[in-house]
């Protein structure tokens, strides 16, 4: 038997059929030099959608839509507070979270591969790790220091950008904002009562900024911006009666007017 004779009479081996575009599965993300192409829009993620893909008079009320701007975690926490009570499995999340998007998020969500991502899990996952750089990261108990009463800037502006500081830094010890908030007041009747008895809590402080922001309004002279009348020392101008000086008593519109006649009756006798 010839060398030929010998190797024809082996059975070759199966050849794997070529997979379809839509399967190619996670094997797409390490490259592989096949063409990746993006199913996402089609609904055919989750290797279970079709099991229970209706979502038919299912919506999320009062969830703004995420156009890849804002904060993502925020958005995904805001959609799971409401989607949870809605019992869906992953296939119905998955298409109800699509309706929530728009603009840039929409093209990032339209551009996923089919079956490389197996649940929601894994969705959100990706969803944070892609806009991660519009997160909002808490701030430190150092900002606010950086928070200082400007020379022009109320008592209550002030003590406005103080709360909302507050609620921006978590964990932080409430009997340290009194001395906190007076290191940035400028000097005054309100740094002087803290000074003398510091609020030992949150609601104290505020109460008494309260208190002192009234006295500083009430006391604030009211100026009428379309008719400001500059008030000279020595000086009071009545618009009703222009020429009079009323301190002295003395009408010289009035005098010019009645002297030139009187030597005119001089002169005729």
């Amino acid at each position: 038997m010839s060398l030929e004779e010998e190797h024809g009479s082996q059975a070759s081996p199966p050849i794997a059929p070529p997979r379809e575009e839509g399967e190619m599965g996670i094997a797409l993300l390490g490259g592989g030099g096949e063409k990746k192409k993006p199913l996402a829009k089609e609904g055919k993620t989750f290797p279970e959608l079709g099991k229970n893909p209706s979502v038919k008079g299912i919506h999320i009320p009062n969830l703004t839509e995420y156009d890849g701007t804002g904060d993502p975690e925020d958005h995904l926490e805001k959609f799971l507070a409401k989607a949870n009570l809605l019992d869906m499995n992953d296939a119905r999340y998955y298409k109800i979270f699509r309706t929530t998007l728009s603009r840039k998020a929409m093209a990032w969500f339209n551009q996923l591969l089919v079956h490389t991502i197996e649940n929601f899990k894994q969705l959100s996952q990706r969803f944070l790790h892609h806009f991660s750089i519009n997160k909002r990261y808490p701030k430190t108990a150092s900002y606010f220091f950086t928070i200082i009463q400007q020379e022009q800037e109320s008592l209550r502006d002030y003590v406005q950008q103080f709360s909302e500081a507050v609620l921006e830094v978590p964990h932080l010890n409430h009997e340290l904002l009194a001395s906190i908030l007076q290191q940035g007041l400028r000097r005054g009747r309100f740094r002087e009562s803290i000074a003398r008895k510091p609020p030992t809590t949150l609601d104290e402080l505020l109460k008494r900024a309260a208190k002192y922001i009234r006295i500083e309004e009430a006391l604030k002279p009211k100026v009428d911006s379309g008719n400001k009348r500059k008030i000279r020392e020595g000086e009071i101008k009545d618009p009703q009666r222009k020429g009079w000086q009323r301190d002295r008593g003395i009408c010289r519109k009035m005098g010019s007017q009645n002297t030139r006649p009187l030597k005119h009756q001089e002169r005729k006798y």
